[in-house]
């Protein structure tokens, strides 16, 4: 009786740190998203890829320098990499005023309470220069409650020419 008894308590002992240990995970580290599922995390993750995006085009610092942590790394389709200072300086010089971007298929890559990885599909459309797809694996990381741009690193999947 005994041995029945402890083998009974190993197993359900077992089995309730299995849901708590399932739980916690998918709390923290949700799966992928698929195609047009909603989530309050995505849906405050691509706000944050359209002020970042509606501010290189306006050529609007400020959105930039809220938008884009202290220590943004961008790394673009010619594999050149840029700090933040950097990439907001050539922003205000470079970018066509005028040029729009779209997003699709956005996905978590991965995610915990205050870091997400995302892969998100864009398109950059500007008046006489064509358009350019590209996917972009950005990290976000969460500082005093919102959410702000680490990282960024693009692969074209049309033609762009590299400087």
């Amino acid at each position: 009786m005994c041995p029945y008894f402890y083998r009974l308590s190993v197993a359900a002992l077992t089995f309730i740190i299995g849901l708590g240990v399932t739980s916690l995970r998918s709390t923290f580290y949700p799966p992928t998203l698929n195609i047009g599922e909603e989530t309050p995390l995505l849906t405050e993750l691509i706000a944050v890829e359209e002020d970042w995006h509606q501010a290189s085009v306006r050529h609007e610092r400020p959105t930039l320098e809220r938008v884009l942590a202290d220590e943004f790394t961008n790394i673009d389709q010619c594999s050149q990499q840029t700090d933040k200072a950097r990439f907001i300086r050539m922003t205000m010089g470079e970018y066509i005023r005028g040029a729009a971007y779209s997003f699709d298929n956005p996905q978590v890559q991965s995610s915990t309470p205050d870091k997400v990885t995302m892969e998100v599909g864009k398109t950059w459309m500007a008046p006489g220069y064509g358009n350019y797809h590209f996917r972009d694996i950005d990290t976000f990381i969460r500082r005093g409650g919102r959410w702000q741009v680490a990282s960024s690193d693009t692969a074209t999947l049309s033609s762009a020419t590299c400087r």
